[in-house]
């Protein structure tokens, strides 16, 4: 699979639906949400699960696009708000991470860089 910033830099949703997982992903709780779209995180580190709830997320937008029966908006929207915050997480420890080892300067400008991150309307990347 392609690097996750790939991923999500490439992912486009209709606004809608991006919106509501934006606004789900403030309600998120891990512990609860979680468990609902992983049958177990049981030895999965933190980009296991990213990877993973993409994948579902992909296989949730395709059966968006083909109009599929088994298509749940509800279901779609936990996933994108699931990754939204998942991502959040994965993003907050890589940038604690760098900030043990990075000197006050390059701490300075790596946070810069991270907070001044934006994205295009339908993408979820800069969340």
């Amino acid at each position: 699979m392609p690097h996750i910033e790939t991923v999500l830099q490439e992912l486009q949703r209709p606004r809608l639906l991006i919106a509501a997982a934006r606004y789900g992903a403030r309600k998120y709780r891990r512990s609860r949400h979680l468990r609902s779209l992983l049958a177990s995180t049981v030895g999965m580190d933190q980009r296991a699960i990213v990877k993973y709830l993409l994948e579902k997320e992909s296989d949730m937008d395709w059966d968006r696009r083909s109009r599929s029966a088994d298509y749940n908006v509800k279901r779609h929207i936990l996933a994108l708000s699931a990754i939204v915050e998942e991502v959040r997480v994965l993003r907050q420890s890589d940038t604690d991470a760098h900030h043990a080892n990075a000197s006050g300067s390059e701490a300075f400008f790596s946070l810069t860089k991270f907070l001044s991150a934006s994205s295009a309307p339908g993408s979820i990347a800069g969340f």
